[in-house]
């Protein structure tokens, strides 16, 4: 059992306590969290997260297939998980919008992850 987390924040009830999720909820929240930390950015597991943050890096060109292998990687962690789809677009500001689409026991996840 896990805490709700949306937007880097708890999740609270109508009483102002944190929601809890379980089963196939907390698998897909934690493969989420491990595409979005830093890779090598939580002193405890220095193994958590994903090189996601080096997108910004990469030319137009190959964002797709970098931002593919990236996840991957960081879903080897979560191997109920399955990465469906990524797609990702450099906006005019020079973030970079990326959608990802994940598959934990046949329900659709999907998140959007921006970076500047």
């Amino acid at each position: 059992m896990d805490t709700l987390i949306a937007n880097g924040d708890y999740v609270l009830n109508n009483r102002g306590i944190p929601m809890k999720i379980e089963g196939e909820q907390e698998i897909a929240q934690r493969a989420i969290i491990n595409i979005t930390v830093p890779k090598g950015s939580f002193i405890p597991d220095p193994d958590l997260g994903s090189y996601m943050h080096l997108l910004v890096e990469e030319t137009d060109d190959v964002l797709n297939e970098a931002a593919d292998q990236y996840i991957r990687e960081a879903l080897i962690n979560v191997p109920q998980v399955q990465l469906k789809d990524v797609f990702c677009k450099r906006t005019k500001m020079g973030n970079i919008d990326t959608k990802i689409l994940l598959e934990c026991n046949g329900t659709l996840y999907s998140t959007l992850l921006t970076q500047n």
